[in-house]
C-alpha cells in the first residue's frame, strides 16, 4: 500500500488535451452539408464503447445511498402520521 510520503515523490503523467484540428479554408473536402453523411460513414461522432459499464457502476453505488435516507425519512414521516391520527 502506498503512503502519501511516496505518493507525493511520483511524478504526475503528462496530461495531453485532445481536442479537433481547426477548420482549414484551404478545401479539404468536407463541407457543412456533407457532416452528416460523414458522421453516418464513421459510426456516430460520439458513439460510446460497448463494454463502457461506468453508468451501471454509478448505479449501483448510488442506490442504496438513495434507499438508506428515503429510510431515515420514511420511520418520522411514518411515526408522525400515526400520532396524528391517534390524536
Amino acid at each position: 500500500m502506498a503512503t502519501i510520503a511516496t505518493m507525493a515523490m511520483l511524478k504526475p503523467a503528462k496530461i495531453v488535451a485532445r481536442s479537433a484540428p481547426p477548420p482549414s479554408t484551404s478545401g479539404s473536402g468536407v463541407s457543412l452539408r456533407s457532416l452528416p453523411a460523414a458522421a453516418k460513414k464513421k459510426g456516430g461522432l460520439a458513439a460510446a464503447p460497448a463494454d463502457d459499464n461506468r453508468g451501471l457502476l454509478l448505479l449501483i453505488v448510488v442506490t442504496p445511498a438513495i434507499g438508506w435516507v428515503l429510510f431515515n425519512i420514511l420511520q418520522p414521516a411514518l411515526n408522525q402520521l400515526n400520532r396524528m391520527r391517534s390524536d
